[in-house]
């Protein structure tokens, strides 16, 4: 289906399209049935592989600690605007990013700054993967 005029795509899983009322949501809401990988989650590669079908090319992700680390684990996110507090949260905050595991210092992901903005007292610090887009 043609979806560059809807506003909000919602990926499912293909197993659980049954139970969604379609019906219930609003009208700028498309649903894409996808599969779920082994590890449980959905498959990022083919979802953007679908959205590129699609001739969707850019893509914001806002997304929490999991979905973010999911998306650097794969070398999928090419840059990452972070937001960051002065406020101190202690030991009750979230982390950045899951799923990233580097034992070495070394084989950890690196990611460049390109840029730092200031919004009074947060700052959005925009970094470059280098990653190139495969779509």
């Amino acid at each position: 289906p043609d979806l560059r005029h809807r506003a909000t795509i919602i990926f499912i899983d293909h197993k659980q399209s049954h139970l969604l009322n379609r019906a219930a949501w609003p009208a700028n809401f498309s649903f894409i049935e996808s599969k779920i990988n082994q590890a449980g989650n959905f498959d990022l590669n083919a979802i953007l592989s679908q959205l590129a079908k699609l001739g969707y090319y850019n893509l914001l992700v806002e997304a929490g600690p999991t979905l973010t680390g999911e998306f650097l684990k794969d070398d999928l996110a090419q840059e990452i605007y972070w937001f960051r507090s002065n406020h101190i949260i202690g030991n009750n905050g979230l982390e950045p990013f899951k799923r990233l595991k580097s034992e070495h210092l070394a084989k950890a992901k690196q990611l460049t700054l390109i840029k730092r903005k200031r919004f009074a007292k947060d700052e959005c610090q925009i970094y470059s993967s280098g990653f190139a887009s495969r779509f």
